[in-house]
């Protein structure tokens, strides 16, 4: 199975797309009736992932925490709730998707990349995958957790792969950090290109021919 850890500040809500005057408006005390917008790119990143690595989605965001303040009636039993409604009046496409364990655990000091471990030491198997889409510095040592957690753990710790996604939280999710994603999750771009755009990718002697003519063009021009 595959996982996408799913941050909001940063990789989806940059600090780039508070020039939109909506997003001037939003708080987390307002996310009950409040409805950010988020970046176009990165609601495409996102799907494109979900959907070819056929991954399901967990919450690892301080949202999350902003919402446990309203009443399980305010948020319909949870504040996984109004997060899902958020996403899909996005356009994230998200619905069907979603884990049973939707939310990463919280303690009182906990930080982002414990919490991330802690979610994946529970809940991930032998041969999953996984990517955590954050701008929390925190999630740099989701890889110590894991290398250390194999080296001398007192628990069994799942043969699991993954990364973080480093993202700059005023610029948001790149072109760069689209490519790390699939790489890591194992989506071959050519397929979205093929699934998407009915682009076919090359065959072995099309791109030989194509090298031989690039070689050739660059040989006349020198």
């Amino acid at each position: 199975m595959n996982y996408i850890f799913v941050d909001i500040d940063g990789p989806l809500l940059p600090g780039k797309m508070h020039l939109f005057p909506i997003n001037q408006k939003i708080t987390r005390a307002k996310l009950k009736e409040a409805e950010p917008l988020f970046d176009t790119f990165a609601i495409k990143a996102f799907n494109m992932w979900a959907k070819y690595a056929d991954a399901k989605i967990i919450f690892s965001t301080n949202w999350a925490t902003a919402l446990y303040s309203y009443s399980a009636e305010d948020t319909e039993e949870g504040p996984e709730n109004r997060l899902k409604e958020i996403m899909l009046n996005n356009g994230l496409e998200f619905e069907g998707r979603y884990h049973e364990e939707i939310l990463t655990p919280k303690k009182f000091t906990s930080e982002r990349g414990s919490e991330i471990w802690w979610w994946l030491l529970e809940n991930a198997k032998d041969g999953d995958k996984f990517i955590a889409v954050d701008d929390d510095k925190s999630c740099h040592y989701i890889d110590d957790y894991i290398k250390r957690g194999r080296e001398g753990s007192y628990v069994e710790v799942a043969d699991f792969t993954g990364r973080w996604i480093d993202v700059d939280f005023a610029e948001g999710l790149s072109w760069k950090n689209f490519h790390d994603g699939c790489d890591a999750l194992g989506i071959k771009i050519d397929d979205i290109n093929e699934g998407e755009f009915g682009i076919k990718p090359l065959t072995a002697e099309e791109k030989e021919e194509q090298a031989k003519a690039l070689d050739m063009l660059i040989h006349c021009m020198v």
